[in-house]
C-alpha cells in the first residue's frame, strides 16, 4: 500500500464549512483528508492564530472514527464539549510504516504496569534516540477500546530497553487503552518535508505557562503545523533526581511578536512571557482560572519531542 499523508489544521467554527460537529465533544475533519479507519491520526492542540482570536483546550484530545459519517474526529476525552474555537494541528497517515497502534494489556505485567505501558516494535526497541509522537484513540481500526482520561507522556527504560507510554498523574493504566504512535528522527541541518528535535523548558526560554521552541524550521514560519509529546528523563535533559512529571494538558501556539512557536500549559488562565527583552502580554478568560499559578507553570527541566511539518 502506497503511504497517504495528509497535514493540516483545523478548528470549530460555527461558520467553518470544514467542521462538521456530529457530536458536542468531538469536531470532524472530514473534509482535509482521505477517510479510512485503518488510518493512523494526531492532533496536537494548538491557539488559533488563523482566526479571530484563540481558545485554550483544556482536555486531552483524542482520536475517534465516527462510523456514521466515516470519518476521524478530535473528541475531548473528558467528554466535555467541544467550544467554538477550538483548534488542533493535524497529522493523517495511512500505510506509514513509522505509524502504528499500542494497546495496554493489564494482564501481563510486561506490557502493561501500574502506569505505564510498554511499546514493544523494531522501530523503537533498543533505539533510545528515537523521537515519538503520541495520541489516544478511542476505536483504532474502528474497533472499541476503552478510552483515556490522563495527561501522557513517553518514557525510555533503560533496563527493558524499550519506549513506554505512561500517566503523568501516575494513575495506573486501564485495560484496553489504545494510543496511536509515530517514530521520527532528529533532523540537522538540511530538512525534507519535516524536522523533529527535543526541546526542553528552562528559564532562558520559559515564562508562566509558555516555552519557547527555538529550531531554524520553525522560527519565522506561522504556518509550520507543529506537533508535541512529553517525554519524561530525555537524554538531551538529565537531572540528579530523574525526569519531570508534567501531569498537565498542553498545546502550541505561534507568537508573531516573537518569531516562534510556543509550548504552553493549556491550564494557564493569564500569561507574561518575556524573549530576548521582548514583553507581550496576554490576558485570556479560562474556567481553570482558579487554579494556582503553580499548577499554570512549564515546570523546569520538562522535555518535549517536537514534530514540525511544512504543509505545502
Amino acid at each position: 500500500m502506497p503511504v497517504q499523508q495528509a497535514v493540516f489544521w483545523h478548528s470549530r467554527h460555527v461558520t467553518n464549512p470544514r467542521s462538521r460537529s456530529y457530536y458536542g465533544d468531538r469536531t470532524d475533519i472530514i473534509e482535509y483528508a482521505p477517510q479510512d479507519p485503518d488510518a493512523v491520526v494526531f492532533a496536537t492542540a494548538a491557539w488559533d492564530s488563523h482566526g479571530p482570536g484563540g481558545l485554550y483546550v483544556d482536555d486531552l484530545p483524542s482520536i475517534f472514527w465516527d462510523s456514521g459519517p466515516r470519518c476521524w474526529c478530535v473528541y475531548n476525552a473528558s467528554g466535555n464539549q467541544m467550544e467554538i474555537g477550538s483548534a488542533f494541528n493535524v497529522l493523517y497517515t495511512l500505510g506509514d510504516p513509522n505509524a502504528f497502534v499500542v494497546k495496554t494489556r493489564t494482564s501481563d505485567p510486561a506490557v502493561t504496569n501500574r502506569n505505564v505501558t510498554y511499546i514493544d516494535h523494531d522501530l523503537t526497541d533498543h533505539n533510545p534516540d528515537a523521537l515519538l509522537l503520541v495520541n489516544a484513540c478511542l476505536n483504532p481500526g474502528a474497533t472499541g477500546v476503552t478510552r483515556q482520561y490522563h495527561p501522557i507522556g513517553v518514557w525510555y527504560d533503560p533496563v527493558r530497553s524499550k519506549w513506554a507510554i505512561f500517566n503523568q498523574d501516575m494513575h495506573p493504566m486501564e485495560d484496553n487503552l489504545a494510543f496511536n504512535v509515530k517514530v521520527f528522527s532528529r533532523t540537522g541541518p538540511s530538512f525534507g518535508s519535516y524536522a523533529g528535535f527535543v526541546h526542553i523548558a528552562q528559564p532562558i526560554n520559559s515564562w508562566s505557562n509558555f516555552s519557547y521552541l527555538t529550531h531554524e524550521y520553525c522560527d519565522g514560519y506561522p504556518d509550520r503545523l507543529v506537533f508535541v509529546t512529553p517525554v519524561w528523563e530525555s537524554a538531551d535533559a538529565p537531572g540528579p533526581t530523574g525526569g519531570v512529571f508534567f501531569p498537565s494538558y498542553y498545546g502550541v501556539r505561534y507568537a508573531p511578536s516573537l518569531g516562534k512557536w510556543v509550548v504552553f500549559n493549556q491550564a494557564g488562565a493569564f500569561s507574561q512571557y518575556v524573549q530576548q527583552g521582548t514583553v507581550e502580554t496576554i490576558t485570556l478568560v479560562n474556567k481553570n482560572s482558579n487554579l494556582l499559578p503553580e499548577r499554570n507553570a512549564i515546570p523546569p527541566m520538562a522535555a518535549f519531542h517536537v514534530l514540525v511539518v511544512n504543509p505545502t
